[in-house]
């Protein structure tokens, strides 16, 4: 699937300080009610043979620095996929079906940053939220919905390019993520389904994540 995934944020000029009693300001870095806005917006389209794909997504993300070094956020997701599928139920023919695939999930989240005030500081970074998802078979009373939970740790750095444009990337994470599915057939009936709990940690370097972070 061919995938296009902008990362962007706006925002306003602000300047930080690198110590309270310092009484020139910095150009770069974070301080006491500084506001930076970041998000993602992702679209992608496919086609194999009849079936087509398209799949949408935002995610926008605020945060406000309560103290120097600590910031608090939070961060919205919307996520939309659809699909045609061909589908045998109950040993009929293959039938053509759309599916439809509609994920929210809202998280708060504190940062704690080592050295706010320079151009380049390293961050811890918890979040937790809920999710939730339905997959609906269009036409009939198909339905999977999963909700749920999860909490991760990240660290993270961030180095400005300009007085109120930073890069970030995070490596790594520690998660435990709680799900509780359900399913309803194409008669109506709902199965019982069982939760899953998870926990996993994964401090790969390999696994970087970069976006870019405004301040205002």
């Amino acid at each position: 699937m061919k995938k296009i995934l902008f990362i962007a944020a706006l925002m306003v000029c602000g300047f930080a300080n690198a110590q309270e009693t310092v009484t020139e300001t910095a150009p770069e870095g974070f301080k006491k009610g500084d506001i930076i806005l970041t998000g993602a917006i992702g679209f992608g389209t496919s086609k194999t043979g009849e079936i087509k794909r398209t799949s949408y997504g935002v995610t926008p993300s605020a945060a406000y620095f309560v103290t120097n070094n600590i910031a608090l956020g939070v961060s919205l997701g919307y996520s939309h996929f659809k699909q045609d599928s061909y589908i045998n139920i109950d040993g009929f023919y293959p039938q053509r079906y759309d599916e439809v695939l509609n994920s929210f999930s809202a998280d708060a989240y504190g940062r704690y940053y080592f050295t706010p005030a320079s151009k380049f500081s390293i961050f811890g970074q918890l979040s937790a939220g809920f999710f939730t998802s339905k997959r609906e078979v269009k036409d009939t009373a198909i339905e999977y919905t999963n909700n749920g939970f999860d909490a991760t740790l990240a660290p993270g750095i961030s180095y400005f390019i300009s007085s109120h444009l930073a890069l970030e990337a995070s490596f790594g994470f520690i998660n435990y993520r709680t799900v509780e599915p359900t399913t309803t057939d194409y008669y109506g009936n709902e199965i019982d389904e069982d939760s899953t709990d998870n926990f996993s940690a994964n401090l790969y370097l390999s696994n970087i994540y970069f976006g870019l972070v405004y301040k205002f």
